[in-house]
């Protein structure tokens, strides 16, 4: 059987521990963290290594401007993995 792939919806106090706990989980695996706005912990989602998902190419765009892109950071899409 498979690991379980998770999904986060920001990257509050919740997202940010449930991130945590998943990584630690040998059955799971984090598919990625989605976020609408760039922020100050927008920055720690690349510094993980995490995937940031955005909803719009116009969303990706702002939270690169914002200066959060990292060499570790994965930037992709809601929409790129459904069309």
């Amino acid at each position: 059987m498979g690991k379980i792939r998770v999904a986060i919806n920001g990257y509050g106090t919740i997202g940010r521990r449930v991130a945590d706990a998943v990584t630690c989980q040998p059955d799971m695996e984090l598919v990625g963290i989605s976020k609408v706005r760039a922020d100050y912990m927008t920055g720690f989602i690349g510094y993980h290594g995490y995937t940031l998902f955005g909803d719009s190419p116009q969303c990706v765009d702002q939270l690169a401007k914002g200066g959060f892109l990292t060499p570790k950071a994965r930037w992709k899409t809601f929409l790129s993995k459904w069309i």
